[in-house]
Order: C-alpha cells, then sequence, then structure tokens
C-alpha cells in the first residue's frame, strides 16, 4: 500500500492573474504617481518663482529702491520662497521610495472589500514560504485568492489628478499674466530683472517718457541784440523817448505853463 502526498500549488486561471502581473502593475502605478507628484511640484514652483519676482519688481518700480540692501532682501525672498517650495513639493516626494507594501496599502484604501489581503499577499510573495509572516497554506489561500480579484481592482483610482490640473492651469495663468507684464513693458521687465538679480550694481531706470531723436528740443539762438541790451544800461538801450535829456538844456515839453 503506497501513500501518495499531494501538493498544493495554486491554479491561476490567465497570464493575467500570475503573480509577476501585480508587480507590473505596481510598478507602472509608481511611474504614475512619481509623473503627477513631480508635475505638481514643478506647478508649485513656476507659481511661487513667478509670481515673488513679479511682487519684488513691481515693488522696485513702484518706489525706486536705490537701497542695494533692500534690495538684496527681496532677492534672497523670491529665491528662499522658491527654495523651500521646490525643496518640500518637488524634491522630497521625487527623492521618497515608494515601495509596493505601501502602494497596496493605498490601494486597499480605494478597495475596502479587500481589507489587507493585498498588502498580505505582496509581503507573502517578497518572502515566500517564511514562516515568520504565516503558514504556508495560508499564504498560498490568500495569494489565491488576491490574485483572482486582480482584474477587478481600482488601481489608477488611487492618484487624485484634480488639484494637480487646478494647479497646472494657475500655473499657466500665472506665466501668461508675467508674458503680458514682461512685453509691455520691456524696458522697465529688463531694468528690473537686472536691478533684483544684481542688487549691488547702478542700474538706473529708465526715463518715464524719453523723447524720440525727432522730437528732441533744439538749442536756442542767442540774440546779439537782446545780448548788447542786457548789458547796456536801461537809459542808452530804451527809446529814444526815454533817454535823459542833456545837462544845461531844459525840455520845453515839460515845463508847466502858467495860465496867464
Amino acid at each position: 500500500m503506497s501513500c501518495t502526498h499531494r501538493v498544493l500549488v495554486p491554479s491561476y486561471s490567465s497570464a493575467f492573474t500570475m503573480p509577476e502581473h501585480l508587480f507590473e502593475r505596481l510598478s507602472q502605478l509608481r511611474g504614475r504617481v512619481r509623473y503627477v507628484v513631480g508635475v505638481y511640484g514643478l506647478c508649485c514652483l513656476i507659481v511661487v518663482f513667478f509670481l515673488t519676482g513679479l511682487i519684488a519688481g513691481s515693488l522696485d518700480w513702484l518706489w525706486h529702491i536705490d537701497d542695494s540692501g533692500i534690495r538684496f532682501l527681496l532677492l534672497l525672498s523670491v529665491i528662499g520662497s522658491s527654495g523651500y517650495v521646490g525643496w518640500r513639493f518637488l524634491y522630497r516626494p521625487l527623492a521618497a521610495r515608494l515601495t509596493d507594501v505601501e502602494l497596496a496599502a493605498r490601494i486597499e484604501q480605494q478597495n475596502p472589500g479587500l481589507e489587507d489581503s493585498l498588502t498580505s499577499t505582496v509581503q507573502f510573495l517578497q518572502a515566500p514560504n517564511d514562516e515568520r509572516v504565516g503558514s504556508p497554506e495560508l499564504q498560498q489561500s490568500v495569494i489565491s485568492s488576491t490574485l483572482a480579484q486582480l482584474d477587478r481592482l481600482q488601481i489608477d483610482s488611487v492618484i487624485e489628478t484634480k488639484s494637480v490640473q487646478k494647479l497646472a492651469w494657475s500655473a499657466v495663468l500665472t506665466c501668461a499674466v508675467v508674458a503680458l507684464v514682461v512685453g509691455f513693458n520691456q524696458a522697465e521687465a529688463s531694468t528690473a530683472i537686472q536691478r533684483l538679480m544684481f542688487p549691488f550694481s547702478n542700474t538706473p531706470w529708465p526715463p518715464a517718457h524719453p523723447s524720440s531723436p525727432g522730437t528732441q528740443a533744439r538749442p536756442r539762438q542767442s540774440d546779439p541784440r537782446a545780448t548788447s541790451r542786457a548789458v547796456l544800461p536801461r537809459w542808452i538801450r530804451g527809446p529814444s523817448s526815454e533817454r535823459p535829456p542833456p545837462k544845461g538844456r531844459l525840455d520845453a515839453a515839460r515845463i508847466p505853463q502858467s495860465d496867464e
């Protein structure tokens, strides 16, 4: 009498329910998450950088800030705010390592019916035949039931894109406003950028109404007669009627007549 032992091997209905397909979908999800996070952080950086630069340049244009120390503080405010936003919303999220277990946990939040089966399946597949995470029979049972539901999982629902779209439109609007301001005020914008980037330079603001070469005021030609009149005494340069009479002679017209 011979006894035979049957080994229970989980059977998969199709190639799309194999464990390799699970890790492939998790890898694709990780790439999409990093892409969305990168776009979100880049849009935040664009909005903050252009708005702070526009505000700093506008303040300098309104009050003509000639103090190099104040302009240096404006430059530090632009660099500091942009650097913090870039580090907080762009560098840190992209530098963080998103594991398969963390992705599985986020998928379970969007699919409450899974409970903890997806994270357990990922752990079981990453450490097969490890009795510390459960008996082999329990592992096979959880893996089989989870992989059977794999095609019905809403994995893409983990990524929330509404906030990213709103922020992207805000970045586009900010760029459009800055482009209009610079386009209609090219000389002032160039001066503002130079004064902001080089706060210790002596870059002056352009005149408010520069005169064109055809409308420049011509120098007035001096009148020799006006010059001679300004130099000579009044009784000499005036008309003959205003000159005083010579001494020893009387003007008959100025002598009062008696009423006889």
